[in-house]
């Protein structure tokens, strides 16, 4: 099982930001200034615009289940690892295979419309080096071993709905550790502390049945 400290500094930003996100669409509550606050403090504060449009177009044409986990999951699930391995794959001059990492999250369409975004959210990642690295494809091959704990969101649903869907957890993973990176990530916002041990302000989370 992959969890985060599994996870080098690059893909726990990647992985909070998709969880901000997706919180923040979950409880329809805006995000985006979170994600600009988060990356100008890199210096890259664009980033934050090409996450949101890769991210949307996600939730519009999703292919399957998104499995994306809560705040405060340790556990990477399978839609995150998918995006992490994407970015990656762009950075590393793969883009075949980040094509077909999109084509396994989105219906075709979105996954084309999903290529500008992804490639520029890496690129700027790169430009900042955040040096995200791939994420081994055992971890999709068993990806479809469930569980019945609160994993990750299957999909969007209105606010209100009566039920989530089934949720699927994810198989066990490469551990790319964290042991060359050498960023400082001190100037990074309270809003990554989940991720980067830093004093993090209340998110909402993915799972609403988490809620007291």
């Amino acid at each position: 099982m992959l969890t985060i400290s599994d996870l080098d500094t690059a893909q726990k930003l990647v992985l909070w930001t998709a969880r901000a996100w997706f919180g923040g669409y979950a409880g329809r509550e805006p995000v985006l200034a979170d994600l600009e606050e988060t990356y100008a403090a890199m210096g890259i504060a664009v980033a934050a615009h090409h996450a949101d449009e890769l991210l949307g177009v996600w939730v519009s044409g999703h292919r399957g289940c998104l499995c994306i986990g809560p705040t405060d999951s340790e556990v990477v699930h399978t839609g995150e690892a998918r995006l992490i391995t994407v970015l990656a794959a762009f950075q590393l001059g793969e883009p075949m295979l980040a094509v077909r990492g999109l084509g396994a999250m989105m219906q075709p369409a979105e996954a084309r419309l999903a290529q500008v975004p992804a490639a520029s959210w890496a690129l700027r990642l790169a430009t900042a080096r955040f040096d995200i690295g791939l994420i081994d494809p055992v971890h999709f091959r068993r990806a479809a071993i469930s569980t019945h704990s609160p994993a990750a969101i299957p999909c969007p649903v209105p606010a209100g709905s009566a039920s989530w869907p089934a949720r699927h957890s994810v198989g066990v993973p490469h551990s790319s550790g964290p042991a060359d990176d050498h960023r400082d990530i001190s100037a990074v916002s309270g809003h990554a502390g989940g991720v980067f041990g830093l004093p993090a302000r209340p998110q909402p989370n993915v799972d609403d049945r988490q809620q007291p």
